[in-house]
Protein backbone atom coordinates (compact mmCIF):
# COMPACT_ATOMS: atom_id res chain seq x y z
CA UNK A 1 0.00 0.00 0.00
CA UNK A 2 2.30 2.17 0.83
CA UNK A 3 5.91 1.31 -0.67
CA UNK A 4 4.57 -1.16 -3.39
CA UNK A 5 4.57 -0.45 -7.20
CA UNK A 6 1.76 2.08 -7.32
CA UNK A 7 2.42 2.56 -3.90
CA UNK A 8 1.28 5.69 -1.78
CA UNK A 9 5.19 6.68 -2.11
CA UNK A 10 5.46 7.05 -5.79
CA UNK A 11 2.19 10.09 -5.40
CA UNK A 12 3.05 11.60 -1.66
CA UNK A 13 4.20 15.16 -1.55
CA UNK A 14 3.90 18.17 1.34
CA UNK A 15 0.39 18.14 1.63
CA UNK A 16 -0.02 14.68 1.94
CA UNK A 17 -0.08 12.71 5.78
CA UNK A 18 -0.36 8.51 6.19
CA UNK A 19 -2.03 7.43 9.12
CA UNK A 20 -1.41 3.47 9.95
CA UNK A 21 -3.80 2.24 12.03
CA UNK A 22 -2.70 -1.37 11.06
CA UNK A 23 -0.22 -3.24 13.88
CA UNK A 24 2.89 -4.20 12.29
CA UNK A 25 6.26 -4.28 13.58
CA UNK A 26 7.08 -1.23 14.65
CA UNK A 27 10.30 -1.04 13.26
CA UNK A 28 8.89 -1.01 9.68
CA UNK A 29 6.32 1.89 10.75
CA UNK A 30 9.40 3.81 11.85
CA UNK A 31 11.32 3.24 8.21
CA UNK A 32 8.02 3.56 6.20
CA UNK A 33 7.20 6.69 7.96
CA UNK A 34 10.89 8.24 7.32
CA UNK A 35 10.43 6.96 3.66
CA UNK A 36 7.40 9.60 3.38
CA UNK A 37 9.37 11.99 4.69
CA UNK A 38 12.20 11.60 2.19
CA UNK A 39 9.70 12.74 -0.01
CA UNK A 40 8.18 15.63 1.61
CA UNK A 41 5.45 13.74 3.29
CA UNK A 42 3.84 12.97 7.40
CA UNK A 43 2.95 9.62 8.72
CA UNK A 44 1.98 8.87 12.23
CA UNK A 45 0.94 5.02 13.28
CA UNK A 46 -2.08 4.88 15.30
CA UNK A 47 -3.03 1.19 16.07
CA UNK A 48 -6.80 0.52 17.95
CA UNK A 49 -7.83 -1.05 20.99
CA UNK A 50 -11.37 -1.57 21.80
CA UNK A 51 -12.71 -4.60 19.63
CA UNK A 52 -15.93 -4.68 17.66
CA UNK A 53 -17.97 -2.47 19.87
CA UNK A 54 -15.76 0.11 20.49
CA UNK A 55 -14.62 0.45 16.05
CA UNK A 56 -19.09 0.56 15.91
CA UNK A 57 -19.50 3.16 18.72
CA UNK A 58 -16.48 5.11 18.08
CA UNK A 59 -14.80 4.27 21.47
CA UNK A 60 -11.67 2.49 20.40
CA UNK A 61 -8.25 3.70 22.40
CA UNK A 62 -6.03 5.47 19.52
CA UNK A 63 -2.42 4.56 20.15
CA UNK A 64 -0.05 7.43 18.60
CA UNK A 65 3.21 7.01 17.72
CA UNK A 66 4.84 10.61 15.99
CA UNK A 67 5.34 14.28 16.67
CA UNK A 68 2.42 15.90 18.32
CA UNK A 69 2.40 18.65 15.64
CA UNK A 70 1.41 15.84 13.03
CA UNK A 71 -1.28 13.80 15.52
CA UNK A 72 -2.73 17.79 15.54
CA UNK A 73 -3.78 17.68 11.86
CA UNK A 74 -5.76 14.60 12.12
CA UNK A 75 -6.80 14.95 15.51
CA UNK A 76 -10.49 15.57 14.27
CA UNK A 77 -10.86 12.43 12.30
CA UNK A 78 -9.28 10.21 14.63
CA UNK A 79 -11.93 11.49 17.32
CA UNK A 80 -14.49 10.42 15.74
CA UNK A 81 -13.31 6.57 16.07
CA UNK A 82 -11.65 6.92 19.13
CA UNK A 83 -13.03 8.38 22.46
CA UNK A 84 -9.34 7.61 23.93
CA UNK A 85 -6.67 9.62 22.01
CA UNK A 86 -2.74 8.73 23.83
CA UNK A 87 0.01 9.71 22.08
CA UNK A 88 2.72 7.12 22.86
CA UNK A 89 5.49 9.53 21.85
CA UNK A 90 7.30 11.52 18.99
CA UNK A 91 8.86 8.20 17.07
CA UNK A 92 6.61 6.76 14.42
CA UNK A 93 6.18 3.37 15.82
CA UNK A 94 6.00 4.18 19.40
CA UNK A 95 2.01 3.46 18.84
CA UNK A 96 3.07 0.14 17.58
CA UNK A 97 5.35 -0.96 20.85
CA UNK A 98 2.24 -0.35 23.06
CA UNK A 99 -0.30 -1.81 21.25
CA UNK A 100 1.84 -4.86 21.40
CA UNK A 101 2.20 -4.60 25.10
CA UNK A 102 -1.57 -4.59 25.57
CA UNK A 103 -2.30 -7.27 22.90
CA UNK A 104 0.60 -9.29 24.86
CA UNK A 105 -1.12 -8.99 27.77
CA UNK A 106 -4.91 -9.49 26.20
CA UNK A 107 -3.56 -12.69 25.21
CA UNK A 108 -1.44 -14.48 28.04
CA UNK A 109 -4.61 -13.10 30.35
CA UNK A 110 -6.85 -15.16 27.83
CA UNK A 111 -5.47 -18.80 28.03
CA UNK A 112 -4.65 -17.76 32.01
CA UNK A 113 -8.19 -17.48 32.74
CA UNK A 114 -9.08 -20.32 30.75
CA UNK A 115 -6.58 -22.78 32.28
CA UNK A 116 -7.70 -21.18 36.03
CA UNK A 117 -11.81 -21.49 35.47
CA UNK A 118 -11.44 -24.72 33.80
CA UNK A 119 -9.76 -25.84 37.04
CA UNK A 120 -12.67 -24.47 38.54
CA UNK A 121 -15.22 -26.28 36.88
CA UNK A 122 -12.80 -29.96 37.35
CA UNK A 123 -12.83 -28.54 41.03
CA UNK A 124 -16.66 -28.67 41.21
CA UNK A 125 -17.58 -24.76 41.23
CA UNK A 126 -20.29 -23.74 38.52
CA UNK A 127 -19.41 -21.04 35.54
CA UNK A 128 -21.55 -18.59 37.04
CA UNK A 129 -20.01 -18.87 40.25
CA UNK A 130 -16.71 -18.05 38.65
CA UNK A 131 -17.93 -15.56 36.68
CA UNK A 132 -19.91 -13.71 39.53
CA UNK A 133 -16.93 -13.74 41.89
CA UNK A 134 -13.41 -13.17 39.60
CA UNK A 135 -15.41 -10.52 37.73
CA UNK A 136 -15.72 -8.03 40.33
CA UNK A 137 -12.57 -9.39 42.43
CA UNK A 138 -8.51 -8.64 41.52
CA UNK A 139 -8.88 -11.77 38.89
CA UNK A 140 -10.79 -9.50 36.72
CA UNK A 141 -9.24 -9.78 32.97
CA UNK A 142 -10.51 -8.09 29.64
CA UNK A 143 -10.95 -11.16 27.72
CA UNK A 144 -13.36 -12.87 31.11
CA UNK A 145 -15.30 -9.20 30.98
CA UNK A 146 -15.30 -8.42 27.29
CA UNK A 147 -15.02 -11.84 25.22
CA UNK A 148 -16.61 -14.68 27.92
CA UNK A 149 -19.81 -13.23 27.50
CA UNK A 150 -20.13 -13.02 23.96
CA UNK A 151 -17.91 -16.28 23.08
CA UNK A 152 -17.19 -18.93 25.68
CA UNK A 153 -21.02 -18.72 27.68
CA UNK A 154 -22.30 -19.13 24.26
CA UNK A 155 -20.16 -21.26 22.46
CA UNK A 156 -19.75 -19.28 19.38
CA UNK A 157 -16.63 -18.10 18.30
CA UNK A 158 -17.23 -15.72 15.46
CA UNK A 159 -14.67 -13.79 14.99
CA UNK A 160 -14.19 -10.15 17.20
CA UNK A 161 -10.42 -10.65 17.15
CA UNK A 162 -9.32 -13.53 15.19
CA UNK A 163 -7.37 -16.58 16.74
CA UNK A 164 -5.05 -15.74 13.60
CA UNK A 165 -4.27 -11.77 14.39
CA UNK A 166 -3.44 -12.81 18.18
CA UNK A 167 -0.51 -15.29 17.15
CA UNK A 168 0.70 -13.09 14.76
CA UNK A 169 0.67 -9.75 17.37
CA UNK A 170 2.05 -12.42 20.16
CA UNK A 171 4.88 -13.08 17.42
CA UNK A 172 5.30 -9.23 17.14
CA UNK A 173 5.71 -8.64 20.71
CA UNK A 174 8.24 -11.70 21.15
CA UNK A 175 9.71 -10.03 18.54
CA UNK A 176 10.14 -6.38 20.17
CA UNK A 177 10.97 -8.25 23.68
CA UNK A 178 13.78 -9.85 21.83
CA UNK A 179 15.21 -6.55 20.42
CA UNK A 180 15.52 -4.61 24.08
CA UNK A 181 16.53 -7.59 25.15
CA UNK A 182 13.76 -9.08 27.81
CA UNK A 183 13.26 -12.62 28.39
CA UNK A 184 9.49 -13.41 28.05
CA UNK A 185 9.20 -17.39 28.77
CA UNK A 186 5.54 -17.30 29.43
CA UNK A 187 4.82 -15.17 26.28
CA UNK A 188 6.75 -18.13 24.09
CA UNK A 189 5.21 -20.63 25.68
CA UNK A 190 1.09 -18.95 25.71
CA UNK A 191 2.07 -18.49 21.55
CA UNK A 192 2.59 -22.25 21.12
CA UNK A 193 -0.92 -22.34 22.90
CA UNK A 194 -2.41 -20.05 20.04
CA UNK A 195 -0.02 -21.98 17.49
CA UNK A 196 -2.17 -25.27 18.66
CA UNK A 197 -5.27 -23.86 17.76
CA UNK A 198 -4.19 -22.36 14.37
CA UNK A 199 -3.29 -26.18 13.74
CA UNK A 200 -6.95 -27.37 14.58
CA UNK A 201 -8.40 -25.31 11.94
CA UNK A 202 -9.13 -22.37 14.35
CA UNK A 203 -7.00 -19.81 13.21
CA UNK A 204 -10.13 -17.48 11.70
CA UNK A 205 -12.43 -17.91 15.09
CA UNK A 206 -12.68 -15.68 17.86
CA UNK A 207 -9.07 -16.08 19.82
CA UNK A 208 -11.10 -17.08 23.00
CA UNK A 209 -12.11 -20.24 20.61
CA UNK A 210 -8.68 -21.70 22.87
CA UNK A 211 -11.04 -22.19 25.78
CA UNK A 212 -12.46 -24.82 23.58
CA UNK A 213 -9.33 -26.49 22.76
CA UNK A 214 -8.02 -26.12 26.18
CA UNK A 215 -11.40 -27.77 27.59
CA UNK A 216 -11.31 -30.87 25.88
CA UNK A 217 -7.38 -31.31 26.82
CA UNK A 218 -8.73 -31.03 30.28
CA UNK A 219 -11.27 -33.71 29.40
CA UNK A 220 -13.94 -31.89 30.11
CA UNK A 221 -15.66 -31.50 26.31
CA UNK A 222 -18.90 -29.25 26.63
CA UNK A 223 -19.47 -30.70 29.84
CA UNK A 224 -18.80 -27.33 30.80
CA UNK A 225 -22.03 -25.48 32.14
CA UNK A 226 -21.98 -23.86 28.94
CA UNK A 227 -24.96 -23.54 26.50
CA UNK A 228 -23.64 -26.27 23.91
CA UNK A 229 -26.08 -25.24 21.12
CA UNK A 230 -23.49 -23.65 19.19
CA UNK A 231 -20.10 -24.02 17.71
Amino acid sequence: VVGGEGGLLSVINAEHLIVDMSTIDPLVSNRLAREVASRGGQMIDAPVSGGEVGAINGTLTIMIGGPKATLDRCRDVLAVMGGNLIHAGDEVGMGGKVKLVNNMITGISMIATSEAFLTGLKAGLSMETMVNVVSVSSGATWPLLNHFPNTVLKNQYEPGFMLDLMYKDMGLALGLANDVGVPVPVGGLVRQVYQSGRAAGLGRKDFSVMWKEMAKAAGLHQSTGIDDGAS
